[in-house]
């Protein structure tokens, strides 16, 4: 994930994201967790993560 290039397509999106566009990016499922497990991220439904963990 050295390019971020999530960063660009989160900030359109209002920084949700889904699991195929991340995995579009090379954003590993194991990367997605991490950022999760730590609290960066959040899942917000099976298929949509955001980038951040606050209320939408």
């Amino acid at each position: 994930m050295e390019d971020r290039l999530w960063e660009e397509l989160a900030q359109a999106q209002a920084g949700l994201l889904s699991h195929r566009q991340l995995r579009g990016l090379s954003v590993s499922r194991g990367e997605i967790r991490n950022h999760v497990r730590v609290g960066r991220w959040a899942i917000r439904s099976g298929e949509v993560v955001s980038t951040t963990t606050g209320p939408l």
